[in-house]
């Protein structure tokens, strides 16, 4: 089987759609017509939109869909903790970590093997599960350099641990959280909607895990287009008008740390 669907890129992570329902969205109406006397009614749009807005969840677990995605391992493990969600992950016990390198070349990456930031990010003191630019342009450098040699160090130790033999089941350990991962996410509608909101949360959720949930995000709207405009549209004007805020005001910030303003 081949897949040639779209990738989706959003910095440290790509997502592309695998399966779905076959006709989602019509399946999803059909079912939530169980007692309706013309269940066949093809005009879901309305219903979809009806039970988003007065939060009859239940229909949205009626339609499921698979999700390819490529991310930092550090990611991968947040991922993994949405327990509604089943994955299959890339197993680094059976296959040399190199395998990576046919899915990365077009990410943030160090050699194309490990996680890159474009640019360095501070402790938030206020807020521990936050970062904010660096206040120090240099940062960046020095912190692309310590990254550089940590990564390289470690890729040299990998490679020699496999050239003695050493199981790749071992060597792996000594590759750090940096790495990528290949994980198949296969949920339904609902699920994949509370997670599209939890972690697309500048502030809240990991900045590189709202990569991660913007690119899966691009795959829903596309599969489930109805659910997503009655539900992201929605919250446009209050969730999503902050954050937008919010971001452009970061890129105000970075761009007088680099002297551009």
């Amino acid at each position: 089987m081949e897949n040639s669907n779209t990738w989706f890129i959003e910095g440290s992570s790509k997502a592309r759609l695998v399966t779905h329902t076959p006709d989602p969205e019509a399946m999803m109406g059909y079912i939530a017509r169980v007692t309706s006397k013309d269940q066949s009614n093809p005009n879901v749009k309305g219903l979809l939109k009806y039970c988003s807005k007065h939060g009859h969840w239940s229909v949205f677990e009626q339609a499921s869909m698979t999700v390819e995605v490529v991310t930092p391992l550090a990611i991968a493990v947040q991922l993994l903790r949405h327990r509604s969600f089943t994955f299959q992950q890339f197993s680094g016990r059976y296959e040399d970590q190199q395998e990576m390198l046919k899915h990365t070349a077009d990410l943030t990456s160090y050699g194309n093997l490990f996680y890159m930031p474009e640019e360095a990010r501070e402790q938030d003191p206020k807020n521990r599960q936050n970062s904010l630019p660096a206040s120090d342009p240099e940062l960046t450098d020095a912190m692309w350099a310590t990254m550089s040699t940590s990564y390289m160090v470690a890729q040299q130790c990998y490679n020699d641990l496999l050239a003695r033999g050493i199981a790749k089941e071992i060597a792996r350990f000594v590759l750090p959280q940096g790495v990528f991962s290949r994980l198949y996410v296969t949920g339904n509608c609902r699920s994949f909607l509370h997670y599209i909101r939890v972690r697309d949360d500048e502030g809240v959720a990991q900045y590189e895990h709202c990569e991660l949930a913007r690119a899966i995000k691009s795959v829903f709207t596309n599969t489930f287009p109805t659910v997503s405009e009655a539900v992201f549209d929605a919250e446009l004007p209050t969730l999503e008008k902050e954050n937008e805020e919010l971001r452009t005001e970061l890129e105000v910030l970075k761009a007088i740390q680099r002297g551009k303003l």
